[in-house]
């Protein structure tokens, strides 16, 4: 993984981009290790939000996977998945979010601060990390885990707004998901304990299933819902 460079000013990173906040909060619902102000601050250092990047050592995207790392996450079963592309922030973030939950584990037993030691483990391996009983005397790893950081309190707005649920508004769809559609766990509650499949009448989608797919509710659906039942819970992203 790799991390942009820069002098040891702080310089404040910009806000997260309008199309990536959506796609951030449903992520950071994956695992109590990742936050919204984690995944974008890290998101940010990685790439610069670029969703093209592609290192000199090979990691691409938004998050800078190796092929490997990618071939992995990509997928929530763990198997390679054609249909997955790690340009596309849609499938990245979400693997990025899964793959930092599975650090978090991997290093559970290791000294020190947990989340530290998730981060270093991003950069350099959970291995190198074990070895080191916590963050690695590696530069580069760790001026990684003091930037990321850093820049989280850049982003903290993004945890207050994941606590804050408002009803979805026309238009405001993750990029790289059908336009006019949201995903499932933005629209029911109970993605909360990782519902899957596509929303129904009976839940957060009126929409006839001609017009519905496994992965979205067609959004003026969803916000005309959103006003007759209380089971909706679309978090806040503007």
């Amino acid at each position: 993984m790799q991390y942009l460079s820069g002098s040891g000013r702080h310089m404040h990173a910009p806000r997260l981009p309008a199309d990536l906040v959506p796609l951030v909060l449903y992520a950071a619902k994956t695992c109590p290790d990742v936050t919204p102000s984690l995944l974008a601050s890290q998101l940010f250092t990685e790439s610069g939000f670029n969703a093209r990047a592609v290192s000199p050592a090979g990691a691409k995207g938004i998050a800078q996977f190796t092929q490997d790392t990618w071939n992995e996450f990509a997928s929530k079963d763990g198997r390679p998945d054609p249909e997955k592309d790690v340009f596309n922030p849609a499938h990245a973030i979400p693997a990025q979010a899964r793959y930092n939950c599975h650090l978090a584990h991997q290093t559970r037993n290791v000294p020190g601060d947990r989340i530290k030691n998730m981060l270093a483990a991003y950069n350099a391996g959970p291995t190198a990390v074990k070895q080191a009983n916590g963050v690695p005397p590696i530069r580069e790893t760790v001026a990684y885990v003091a930037k990321v950081q850093r820049y989280m309190a850049d982003f903290r707005y993004l945890d207050e707004a994941a606590e804050r649920p408002l009803p979805v508004s026309a238009g405001s769809y993750p990029s790289g998901i059908s336009k006019g559609c949201l995903p499932v766990s933005a629209t029911v509650s109970a993605a909360r304990s990782q519902a899957t499949g596509c929303v129904t009448a009976s839940a957060a989608c009126s929409a006839p299933s001609a017009a519905r797919t496994a992965e979205c509710c067609p959004i003026d659906h969803v916000r005309s819902h959103t006003k007759r039942a209380s089971a909706v819970n679309v978090p806040r992203w503007t």
